[in-house]
Order: C-alpha cells, then structure tokens, then sequence
C-alpha cells in the first residue's frame, strides 16, 4: 500500500497543472491520469511484491482487459474475466464510500 501512496502522490511533480482544481477540464484531466494510473501503479506493486516481472500496459487494449493482462499476466484474458473485474470495480467503487473516504471527499471539494 505504501508503494502504491507514494506512486500517486508523485503525480503532483509530473503535472504543472496540478493546482487547477477549480478549472472543469483540467480536474477531468487530472481524474483520468489517477485512475490509469492507479490500475498501473497496483498492478506493478501487486507483481513487484510477488517476485514477478512486471508488465507494461497498452493502451490498445480496453482498461480491464488491461488490467487483467498487467495484474495476472493474462496476454488474451477471456472475456467472462474481463466482464468479472468490470462487475468487481464498479461493486467496489459503489459500496466502498466508508467515513474516512466521504471526510476526505468533503474536504478535497471545499478547496481549501
């Protein structure tokens, strides 16, 4: 997890435009690089703490198939994996807004 916090945290020394929260497309911007960045990021951490190379994603391919490939080294995942970990993610970020999450959310929107 500590590979993984740090990882996202250096994304704010790779982008100038990182304090321009208020501006609409920059903030999509930002939130498009995070969640590519997050599947990438943990994926590397998951194969790293494993012993097993890692593997680079393609952008080619659709973001689970991807994920798939880069997290379990899958090169042609079936499509039933593919549709599991779509189920999976979107379970997981619908049920998953605990306490310490929302206060965050809270304070990140108030822009201060």
């Amino acid at each position: 997890m500590g590979m993984l916090v740090g990882t996202l945290g250096s994304l704010s020394t790779f982008y100038d435009d990182v304090r321009s929260f208020a501006d609409p497309a920059s903030r999509m911007s930002h939130i498009t690089r995070i969640i590519g960045t997050v599947s990438s990021a943990a994926a590397y951490t998951y194969r790293h703490s494993k012993g097993l190379p890692e593997i680079a994603p393609d952008p080619g391919r659709s973001f689970m198939e991807d994920v798939a490939r880069t997290l379990f080294g899958i090169d042609d995942p079936h499509p039933s994996i593919v549709r599991a970990l779509d189920v999976l993610f979107i379970l997981h970020a619908d049920h998953e807004q605990n306490c310490s999450a929302n206060v965050m959310r809270s304070i990140g929107s108030a822009g201060g």
